[in-house]
């Protein structure tokens, strides 16, 4: 779907915009060079902001309860991901890499 200058009517094109030393996609007016953020652009930079708050890797040790072995989250992680009391998590081993794979559930 094409997104059109509010104020010249032209058909923008991709261009990015730069924000917090990090390049976003907007676009851009070839006539009046305005750049807007149209919702979805808006919502993939927001994710893009938040990913750079986090750090590349956590280092958690495991720990035991009852029979079962747990993992903690960082809380900085937790709130980003809006983890609360009653979310559920799909977990899958894969032993091949020696990594386990942990998706939060819709």
């Amino acid at each position: 779907m094409s997104e059109f200058c509010i104020d010249c009517g032209i058909e923008m094109k991709k261009s990015f915009a730069t924000f917090n030393e990090m390049r976003i996609e907007a676009l851009k007016c070839g006539k009046c060079g305005k750049k807007v953020f149209p919702e979805h652009l808006a919502m993939k930079a927001l994710a893009k902001l938040e990913q750079k708050k986090l750090a590349p890797y956590y280092f958690r040790n495991v720990l035991r309860i009852g029979s079962s072995w747990a993992i903690t989250l960082p809380k900085d992680v937790a709130e980003s991901m809006g983890v609360t009391k009653k979310t559920k998590f799909k977990i899958r081993p894969n032993l091949q890499k020696n990594l386990i794979e942990i998706h939060k559930h819709k």
